[in-house]
């Protein structure tokens, strides 16, 4: 995944989740401040309750199909340390998602207008 057209980002496609999480870590190195003025959110990730930061970042890019100005989430994601966040409903519901777990594809394409 692209993150604001600057870095290439490992992400794990979740579609229970409503928001997109993005790691403390990258959101930081990508220049993402979180003030007094950010909402914070509560949601449940694998039966835990946590909270996040609510930021809107310009864009995301999973191979030639974008997204813009897309609310996510900033969380610790230290206990996954093999990717840099979650792709949640908020990104995936721009797109007709096909998900084979048995080949390991996510296949995304355009909706329909």
């Amino acid at each position: 995944v692209m993150v604001n057209q600057k870095v290439q980002v490992r992400m794990q496609v979740e579609k229970e989740l409503e928001y997109t999480i993005l790691s403390d870590r990258l959101t930081q190195s990508l220049g993402i401040r979180i003030t007094a003025r950010t909402s914070e959110v509560r949601f449940n990730i694998y039966g835990q309750v946590e909270s996040a930061a609510l930021v809107t970042i310009h864009s995301l890019k999973v191979g030639e199909l974008e997204a813009r100005n897309i609310p996510i989430l900033i969380g610790d994601l230290s206990r996954y340390p093999n990717i840099d966040g979650f792709l949640g409903n908020n990104f995936l519901k721009h797109f007709n998602v096909e998900i084979n777990h048995e080949d390991r594809l996510f296949i995304l394409t355009k909706l329909r207008s």
